[in-house]
């Protein structure tokens, strides 16, 4: 490890690391590793903004303008076999002997056993309104991030004249107009790797995964080792040709102008040629190559950085041969000639384009400060208007101007020392450093959180795809819900009217029974297996119950080892900083509440209580992605607004101090979450009724023992009576314990739903039921669950 980041292995022989890291006197950024998790944070804020667009937006406007909402085949399933299934997931194109003998297996024919097979891997293919929202969706990002772009760089000495990223270099600083641009960048791709799992698939879906992964890498190789100026040049000529091969892609499938499509293709092929095998390696590639040896001199990483760049090259020569291709085909009108790479997009050259290749850049950057031609500052005179209001609207400005502009009378208000803290404690003395170097709570800190929260929702797919989803069809749970094996009939009059209502009024069902000239009874069943479609499959629950035991169990017994110091005390640490996820011998507070509130605010966080805290908020900020795509509740619209109350909470309690308090009610409320949550496994998963019945008893005990007496009589407790003695009342002591009044409040609430489920265990009686949601195990279970305190969430 040591020769790994050793300094003869990334920097010139006369280059520290202390002095690649040095902060500089005037204040401004200086480039280092800890910065990138603000990319992470970026990733996150990106798949939640996508998934907002695409539904809200895209998807509509598709729907509008007529796109097919399902591939071919989708309206005409393949009939259920569990032995061709089999053989499907492993095999989705079996040798004409594997048919044959299928097919004498199962008395079909041979020809039934292929059409079989062929329907089947005709429904997954994606429809045009899902391959049309993705490009749409990369339209949009790309134009914005274009134009965010020049508007940045325009103003750079480096832009006009790239030896300025070589000039100064290693003690350049980083404007935070082009830290925001880089972040923003790197943290696009990070939430790429997210969605190359559920976006349009290709052939080449591994090596697009490997792609992804070494884009990110490289360019965060590039921010740690200052290459920032070239990188933020590569990044930007790589990004003008994306939104015009969209824009195409977009053409293609939303709309019949072939002559409009063919238009914008032109102009991305021109692009393509001016920025991608001219600009690109006459200028950027030029520049690393032979400013950067001038200048600097060669070391072992010029050679990596560079031999990326021709890497990039190369990929962009074999990409120009797909473009010539496609454009072959338009001129002839060639069926040949199409994407040898995939049969679902329009061309192996867009495909290409977007995810492979395009942005792998990076390179080295520098310092020098020279007065730009007159030429240049007479185009500069039209931006900057637009650039400075760019920096105005997102804060984008060196870190100096940013801190003597004055704020609002209203925002001094609101972040006000009155308005937080007690009468004798400033916001100085609350985020001061400490002498002994442990941690004192920032707002800062809380984008770990967020990168926790990408961390999570990776995490989960590869949970249960790889382990979850193949369990519970190894136990033979049902893969699809009820109706999903013999779908309703494709009617567009009831598909519209299902989706502004999906439970008609009997004078409405009966009004469009006429209309179609069916019968009410008719109409009827058919809202009613249309509704029943959409319903989750026991496997769907069971997976999702069977990821939130998992986290709440581990998270569980990292709590207890963070608070009780088990992991510590077996372990031997003492004092020392460990700056890893291990527990501290024991925490005072853990015994005796009144320890949270002696010495605030001047208390410090121990790195396990940190860890204990960006993971379960991170868990939270993941949930409310998932929120989304899990099983619905008719609450859908409450459950999101908890959510983010939830985080907002966790944060403010972080970025005042009440991490200690925070803490201890963190542990109370997830104690009860793995009975919970493993009664709904076995609920869907096994027969076994009174090992179902042990586990709910069980989750019921810990919920009076947790929610109704240890919550209320020592945490809220402490929060009221020894905060009040210690520190005395003051504006925000108000808000915080009123908080925690109203989750008591939701935990008495939640356990009369608890009652009922138990009634309906005692007396089998069919009535008492869940109120809130019919697809689901009881309103207690979800209640606490999905309602429940600042803790229980459902994902």
């Amino acid at each position: 490890m040591d020769a790994l980041l050793s300094e003869e292995m990334w920097l010139p022989a006369n280059i520290s690391w202390a002095r690649l890291y040095a902060s500089r006197p005037d204040g401004r950024l200086t480039p280092q590793p800890v910065h990138l998790t603000m990319s992470l944070a970026c990733g996150l804020a990106f798949c939640l903004l996508r998934y907002l667009v695409e539904t809200f937006l895209l998807f509509p406007l598709g729907r509008r303008w007529g796109l097919a909402d399902a591939p071919k085949d989708a309206v005409r399933p393949v009939t259920p076999n569990k032995r061709l299934d089999a053989v499907f997931r492993l095999n989705r194109r079996p040798t004409v002997d594997q048919m044959s003998a299928l097919a004498g297996e199962l008395g079909w024919s041979d020809k039934s056993v292929a059409n079989w097979f062929r329907r089947k891997r005709n429904q997954l293919k994606s429809s045009t309104l899902r391959k049309f929202v993705e490009s749409a969706w990369f339209f949009l990002h790309y134009s914005c991030i274009l134009v965010y772009g020049f508007a940045v760089l325009v103003g750079k000495d480096y832009f006009w004249d790239a030896r300025y990223c070589w000039i100064g270099w290693p003690d350049q600083a980083v404007d935070a107009d082009i830290y925001w641009y880089y972040m923003i960048s790197l943290g696009y791709y990070w939430s790429a790797m997210y969605y190359i799992f559920t976006d349009v698939k290709h052939k080449d879906f591994a090596e697009m995964l490997i792609h992804h992964v070494v884009t990110v890498c490289l360019m965060s190789f590039s921010w740690c080792l200052n290459y920032v100026r070239i990188g933020a040049l590569v990044l930007l000529v790589h990004d003008v040709v994306d939104p015009f091969m969209h824009l195409t892609k977009c053409l293609s499938y939303a709309s019949s102008n072939t002559c409009l499509r063919d238009m914008m293709f032109v102009v991305f092929m021109v692009c393509w040629i001016v920025t991608r095998l001219t600009i690109y390696p006459f200028w950027v590639v030029y520049s690393a190559m032979f400013h950067s040896w001038a200048i600097i001199g060669p070391y072992r990483s010029w050679y990596m950085f560079n031999g990326c760049l021709l890497v990039l090259q190369v990929l962009h020569v074999i990409w120009f041969y797909f473009i010539l291709r496609i454009a072959l085909s338009v001129v002839t009108q060639d069926p040949d000639a199409k994407d040898s790479r995939s049969d679902s997009e329009m061309s192996a050259t867009e495909d290409g384009l977007d995810d492979g290749g395009i942005h792998s850049h990076l390179v080295p950057p520098v310092e020098g400060p020279e007065a730009l031609s007159e030429e240049q500052c007479v185009l500069m005179k039209y931006i900057l208007t637009v650039w400075r209001a760019g920096d105005l609207f997102l804060g984008l400005d060196d870190c100096a101007r940013l801190a003597a502009a004055p704020k609002p009378d209203s925002m001094d208000a609101l972040l006000s020392e009155e308005m937080w803290l007690p009468a004798n404690i400033s916001w100085a003395r609350l985020y001061a450093s400490r002498p002994d170097g442990r941690l004192t709570p920032r707002p800062v800190h809380l984008t770990m959180s967020l990168a926790c929260g990408l961390a999570f929702c990776l995490l989960r797919y590869l949970v249960e795809t790889f382990l979850l989803f193949p369990l519970g069809r190894r136990w033979g749970l049902a893969d699809a819900p009820k109706d999903a094996v013999r779908p309703v009939t494709p009617n567009k009059r009831l598909d519209a009217v299902f989706r502004l209502n999906r439970r008609p009024t009997v004078d409405q069902m009966s009004a469009l029974a006429g209309e179609l000239g069916w019968s009410d009874k008719s109409v009827a069943n058919w809202f009613r297996r249309k509704r029943n479609q959409l319903k989750s499959s026991t496997l769907r629950k069971f997976v999702e119950s069977a990821w939130f035991f998992l986290h709440y169990s581990c998270i569980l017994v990292y709590g207890f080892a963070v608070l009780v110091g088990a992991f510590g005390a077996v372990l031997g640490f003492e004092s020392a900083y460990c700056c890893i996820c291990l527990p501290y011998p024991c925490k005072d507070y853990f015994w005796d509440a009144r320890y949270c509130w002696i010495g605030w605010p001047d208390q410090a966080v121990d790195a396990d209580i940190y860890w204990y805290y960006m993971i379960s908020l991170g868990y939270y900020w993941s949930a409310m992605y998932y929120i989304f795509t899990d099983v619905k509740h008719k609450d859908f619209a409450e459950m999101l607004i908890h959510h983010v109350v939830t985080v907002c909470l966790m944060s403010f309690s972080w970025c005042l101090n009440y991490v200690r308090i925070g803490a201890l009610v963190v542990l109370i409320h997830d104690v009860v979450d793995p009975f919970m949550h493993l009664t709904k496994c076995l609920t869907y998963a096994s027969s076994n009724t009174r090992l179902r019945d042990i586990m709910f008893v069980v989750f019921m005990v810990c919920w009076i023992v947790t929610r109704l007496t240890i919550y209320p009589f020592w945490v809220v407790y402490s929060a009221m009576f020894h905060s009040w003695t210690i520190i005395g009342p003051f504006r925000s002591w108000y808000m915080f314990n009123g908080c925690l009044l109203v989750l008591q409040v939701l935990h008495v609430i939640w356990f009369y739903f608890i009652l009922r489920i138990a009634l309906s265990v005692v007396t089998q009686d069919p009535n008492t039921k869940d109120s809130r949601s019919d697809s689901e195990m009881s309103a207690a279970e979800d209640g606490p669950d999905n309602k429940g305190d600042s803790q229980l969430k459902k994902g």
